[in-house]
């Protein structure tokens, strides 16, 4: 999630908000850096209806390896906390490709041996709401082509564009 850029000070907790809080090895002569991105780790019942936020971090800029270590961060604490995760879920951003790579040892895979717990699987998942809207996306900036000849968008650009202003949309997605 992209979040504002900016710094806050707390004078009651004499603390500093608005910076990283990645875990990451602290030097002296590191500079503080400002973060603009919040990563979130959620865990969602599958048999009962609960979202528990079990972990987050701002950060400026998350390469795809630290990604993949603290997943297996929250993977292991979830394990140690007797959590069952069966799936992690993402949207099709490259870091979560890539992460979904670093699980399966560079190759995309839609599931792998549980690393924490002995006997299950791990399950890999794009989310499937914005692999629509992506579809949607490209769908609207190029025709598409088939054996029996092309796909045209132009009633799906009428039809954003007729309904681009409007508060309530009669035809999602």
């Amino acid at each position: 999630m992209v979040v504002k850029e900016s710094i806050r000070y707390s004078k009651a907790e004499d603390r500093i908000f608005g910076l990283e809080t990645l875990p990451k090895v602290n030097t002296i002569t590191k500079k503080p850096v400002i973060a603009n991105q919040l990563l979130c780790f959620i865990i969602h019942g599958i048999s009962t209806k609960y979202v528990i936020p079990a972990s987050y971090y701002f950060h400026k800029k998350l390469s795809s390896k630290e990604l993949h270590k603290l997943a297996l961060e929250v993977l292991q604490l979830l394990a140690e906390c007797q959590f069952m995760v069966v799936r992690i879920v993402g949207d099709n951003h490259k870091n979560n490709v890539a992460l979904f790579k670093h699980f399966g040892n560079g190759c995309l895979q839609t599931c792998i041996p549980h690393p924490f717990s002995v006997g299950l699987k791990l399950f890999f998942s794009f989310d499937y709401c914005h692999l629509i809207k992506n579809a949607r996306n490209i769908f609207l900036d190029h025709d598409m082509a088939s054996e029996d000849g092309i796909i045209s968008a132009n009633y799906l650009r009428e039809l954003a564009e007729i309904q681009g202003n409007l508060v309530v949309k009669p035809v999602r997605y």
